[in-house]
């Protein structure tokens, strides 16, 4: 803990050398340095750039719009093949404004930078790159800045994993009402078709007071609504030292006075719980929402999982009556979707939907895509939720 907050302290030293360079370049040039952060992918991407922003603000860069311009950093995702091409896309036009702005510097972070044939292409290809970093040490960014100053070469370092988190640093929101709040970094989980556990590394855990010293913070800046993020938030707190449940965090969340509203993504539906459930029902009903209207967002998302279980053609025969008859109810429908094994679908949906109740079906879609048998649990539990919260 003790070097996590040298860490952050060291940092803020390097910040404070790079101020004092940025201060002496713009007195050369007769303007301030301008700074600019594109943006590829996710929204906790999204939430990097912002801390991205904050240390380059820090330390005296002022944000533009145009990506013409001091300092270029562009965050990137490799989920997809085309986000990459338009990577390279975007750093064949960046040469040459390069070309016609010297002192121009780039910067290239992010999932992408996580893979080694990318990192061996850009030294080939894109010699005019500076910096180039990953997902795990954004946090050094000044440091990076002041090597690159100081070496006037190519600054590469990527970290495979980490187990750090530092806190405290400089963040710049988009939004002045609403933000990402980070609760955990990393995925355990290998799916297949996935390479986020390769470029964002295991799963690691924020303490909750940290969470929630930051979500007060922001709320006492004019923020209403916070997006809690995570590769796989259901399973926060299972690396902490004294560990804790997403459940628990987000009742602690939801205690704090101000807060209007409470997101979350992304979630697995293995590690969906009866507590989260139970969890977020209660804070809909205390908070002010009336409890038909509650069970009226958890209905449709149950409707939408069934359907895109019968679409799928991995449906149990009575419940195509249940979806697609004037008489079929939401709580039979929970029934035989338990009975069948697809509640990890109908939870994943319910939680989708309670916390953003729009996108049902694609919700819905990507939860039995996900398709995980439900772990042990007591059986009909869903079903008696349903009939508790419709009352």
């Amino acid at each position: 803990m003790e070097q996590l907050k040298n860490e952050s302290s060291r940092q803020y030293e390097y910040m404070e050398e790079m101020k004092k360079w940025v201060q002496k370049k713009s007195e050369e040039l007769g303007r301030k340095l301008t700074c600019h952060v594109t943006t590829f992918g996710c929204q906790m991407n999204e939430k990097d750039s912002e801390k991205l922003l904050g240390i380059l603000e820090t330390i005296g860069y002022e944000e533009v719009e145009t990506e013409e311009a001091d300092f270029l950093i562009f965050n990137t995702c490799t989920v997809r093949e085309n986000a990459n091409t338009k990577l390279y896309g975007h750093l064949g036009q960046v040469k040459k404004m390069k070309e016609r702005n010297p002192q121009m510097m780039i910067g290239l972070c992010g999932c992408m930078m996580q893979e080694e044939h990318v990192i061996e292409k850009i030294r080939s290809s894109y010699k005019f790159v500076d910096i180039i970093f990953g997902t795990h040490n954004i946090f050094k960014l000044a440091e990076l800045l002041k090597a690159r100053v100081d070496s006037k070469g190519m600054i590469v370092d990527i970290w495979k994993d980490t187990d750090q988190i530092v806190e405290d640093l400089p963040s710049d929101r988009k939004f002045s009402f609403k933000c990402g709040v980070n609760i955990m970094y990393g995925c355990n989980n290998f799916c297949s078709y996935c390479i986020v556990p390769y470029v964002r590394g295991r799963e690691r855990s924020r303490k909750p007071e940290d969470i929630i010293k930051e979500v007060k913070q922001v709320v006492s800046e004019g923020v209403k609504e916070v997006m809690l993020l995570g590769q796989n938030v259901n399973s926060y707190g299972k690396t902490l030292e004294n560990p804790v449940t997403f459940a628990n965090l987000l009742r602690q969340v939801n205690e704090i006075e101000g807060l209007k509203r409470i997101r979350f993504m992304t979630s697995h539906p293995k590690d969906l719980s009866d507590e989260l459930i139970e969890a977020m029902a209660d804070g809909a009903v205390r908070d002010g929402m009336p409890r038909a209207q509650a069970y009226k967002f958890a209905a449709q998302a149950v409707q939408g999982a069934a359907k895109m279980v019968l679409e799928s053609g991995l449906h149990p025969g009575e419940l195509k009556d249940q979806v697609t008859s004037p008489g079929g109810t939401t709580i039979e429908a929970v029934r035989v979707l338990e009975e069948r094994g697809f509640r990890g679908a109908v939870i994943d949906a319910m939680g989708a939907c309670t916390a953003k109740n729009d996108c049902i079906a694609a919700k819905a879609a990507s939860a039995v895509a996900t398709k995980k048998e439900a772990q042990a649990q007591e059986p009909g539990a869903l079903s008696n939720l349903f009939r508790a919260l419709k009352g």
